[in-house]
């Protein structure tokens, strides 16, 4: 039996005393925890960063017990609302009881402050601690049709003006991140969420890393999705850049047009990763009927070279997301698929 997570309980939890490290610092008076960096996050007046403030409290949101969203590496979401105004929200809820889950929320929290302004990125509200310490809330737009992963689509329903039009907002994203010298670092089909107007966005930020050199050098993202140089960042201690984020996108790309993973055969994760160095890397075929334009695409991101595989801009500027669907196209086109409005209960 699979146990279902529970929802976050927004007043309580607790935070061990011993378990905050020399880089932060837990005030059990009131509940805040703050970081070296003067980041803080609190019950009463919640994340405050580099002289902004981002306040919501717990008495501001209604969660939806039976709306769990997701569960991933940084966090549970859950779906909820903002009671002042109604408006449906998404409840991202981080432990924080080690060095790890706190600078998992450090990525999210900083990135999500870069990504403030742009589309094609998932917006926040605000956050809060819980009232005990061990747990942090952060309040984002609900994105209401869920994440790429969620589709019903096959190679028959998925035409490639669709894919254009969902590759444009994704790259758009990517490029805003890179610009701000961020490598996102996950990128696969359950951090990409879609909404009823057509928006494509981009989430997920605990593993965003700063490039505050050229590369980094951990092994960071989803084995099914990573690049080949974050295997050899793994093996040999090589490093890897933003082209990783692309190869992953491209990776994404093929998995929704072909209906099947590229390296879908691959039984074990040394079996993945000997395909990743040593097969001929994943094509789409003119001759099964995929137009040039997109096979190309594919091509220049899906290039075992990270330096010659293309960038965010040069995607953005080749000819086949020059024959993506519009926004309104997107949107009729994801209501024809039938994708359930994961906000209708909440709203009710």
């Amino acid at each position: 039996m699979t146990l279902r997570p529970r929802p976050p309980a927004l007043h309580e939890d607790v935070i061990e005393e011993d378990s905050v490290s020399r880089s932060w610092a837990y005030n059990s008076l009131t509940g805040s925890l703050q970081h070296k960096s003067g980041m803080r996050f609190s019950p009463s007046n919640g994340i405050q960063c580099d002289g902004r403030e981002y306040k919501l409290t717990a008495d501001d949101i209604e969660i939806d017990e039976e709306g769990l969203l997701g569960v991933g590496a940084s966090g549970t979401v859950w779906c909820g609302r903002i009671k002042s105004c109604g408006t449906p929200v998404a409840i991202k809820s981080f432990k924080v009881n080690n060095s790890d889950e706190r600078k998992l929320l450090l990525n999210e929290v900083r990135t999500l402050i870069e990504a403030e302004g742009c589309p094609h990125l998932v917006q926040w509200h605000a956050g809060f601690a819980s009232q005990h310490g061990g747990q942090v809330n952060l309040i984002l737009e609900l994105m209401d049709r869920g994440s790429l992963a969620s589709l019903k689509i096959t190679p028959e329903t998925m035409p490639p003006n669709m894919l254009a039009a969902i590759s444009l907002q994704v790259l758009r994203g990517l490029d805003h991140l890179h610009s701000r010298r961020l490598l996102h670092n996950d990128i696969k089909p359950g951090n990409i969420l879609i909404n009823q107007f057509g928006d494509v966005k981009v989430t997920d930020f605990g593993i965003t890393a700063p490039l505050e050199s050229s590369f980094c050098d951990a092994c960071r993202g989803t084995q099914t999705y990573i690049a080949p140089e974050k295997v050899e960042a793994s093996m040999k201690g090589a490093g890897y850049s933003y082209p990783s984020d692309i190869w992953s996108f491209g990776i994404v790309c093929y998995e929704l047009i072909a209906g099947v993973h590229p390296f879908a055969r691959a039984a074990t994760i040394p079996d993945l990763f000997q395909l990743l160095l040593d097969s001929p890397e994943p094509r789409l075929d003119e001759a099964c009927g995929y137009p040039a334009a997109l096979c190309n695409f594919v091509e220049m991101c899906l290039n075992r070279d990270p330096a010659q595989r293309a960038t965010a801009q040069e995607l953005l500027a080749h000819n086949f997301i020059a024959d993506a669907a519009s926004q309104k196209e997107l949107s009729e086109w994801l209501a024809s698929l039938g994708q359930r409005d994961v906000s209708e209960r909440i709203l009710r």
